[in-house]
């Protein structure tokens, strides 16, 4: 029948799920479609007295058993969701929208938390970081890196940038550059040639970043972005940081581990939580398109530790 030759039957896709490992049953499908994890199935008539059988779209087996796989870690449907659109399958884009603006409205205001530098509450915050639980993996590697009496002054300094309070002469916002390059693993991006290529990393972008953060607004940006608009954006921005991980495998074997830092770059993507990636999509939309092609990216790399961590990424 051409119905059913244009999709997958339910009873085949839970056959092939639980090929992979997978029990689902027919409520769990019911309720990950109605919660827009899943495209809506179609009812096929079989004639009066054969009934009907439910249809899902071509690929939802597949689709279906990522969400398995992410919920292995994730019980919550937002997160499931949000991870699930941002690794390329349909979602229902108004549940996207809404974790993108929660995100954003947590960022916004972290931002108004912290702006108050000198205060005695975010000092303290500061200076217990070197002990402190700290939530996010890449700091817990950056403490790990610079160890925990320079930790405070890193931390300083990110959320200098991040409120948009960040403003020192060219040679002070490059040493703070070089030393936050140092803390993430990217130096042998400023010092290593590939052939007669100079170094990729060069100069400074601390100041234009923090420039950019203090005209920023993340819910305006999200606002300001349309459904097609924001799935290009992620398309494009997936395809972009995921070329820097495959190359930095192939050249760390070549080369040495973290060669040019093109693979640091794709580490610290794998490691941003759900949370905090849409902050790094919002990035995209807002500068990407309004600057020069090279100089935005070597600005969104430097750019993304406090992006893709938030700036409540200090403690717990």
């Amino acid at each position: 029948m051409k119905g059913l030759s244009e999709g997958e039957a339910k009873e085949n896709l839970l056959a092939v799920v639980k090929s992979r490992g997978y029990n689902v049953s027919s409520d769990q499908l019911t309720r990950w479609h109605r919660a827009g994890l899943l495209p809506r199935p179609r009812q096929i008539s079989l004639g009066r007295r054969r009934g009907s059988k439910t249809v899902y779209p071509n690929g939802s087996a597949k689709q279906v058993i990522e969400i398995c796989r992410i919920h292995e870690k994730e019980r919550r449907l937002d997160y499931v969701a949000w991870q699930l659109w941002w690794n390329g399958f349909e979602v229902k884009l108004g549940t996207v929208r809404d974790f993108i603006q929660w995100s954003a409205k947590t960022a916004d205001e972290d931002r108004r938390k912290y702006y108050r530098l000198d205060s005695e509450t975010v000092k303290r915050e500061i200076e217990a970081s070197g002990e402190a639980r700290v939530k996010s993996k890449v700091i817990r590697k950056v403490r790990k890196r610079i160890g925990k009496q320079r930790l405070p002054y890193f931390l300083e300094t990110m959320l200098a940038v991040a409120t948009g309070q960040y403003s020192k002469e060219s040679w002070q916002a490059e040493s703070d550059q070089m030393d936050l390059e140092k803390a993430l693993d990217l130096d042998n991006a400023r010092e290593q040639r590939i052939g007669v290529i100079g170094p990729w990393l060069n100069g400074e972008q601390l100041n234009d970043i923090s420039e950019i953060f203090g005209n920023l607004n993340f819910s305006a940006t999200l606002s300001d972005t349309t459904d097609d608009e924001l799935i290009q954006a992620r398309d494009e921005f997936r395809a972009f940081f995921d070329s820097f991980g495959c190359v930095g495998q192939v050249i760390d074997k070549t080369f040495g581990k973290s060669a040019f830092g093109f693979s640091a770059i794709g580490s610290l993507m794998q490691n941003t939580p759900a949370i905090s990636q849409p902050l790094l999509l919002l990035f995209w939309i807002a500068y990407w398109k309004n600057k020069d092609p090279e100089e935005s990216a070597k600005l969104f790399i430097v750019l993304s530790p406090p992006a893709a961590n938030g700036t409540s990424w200090v403690m717990t």
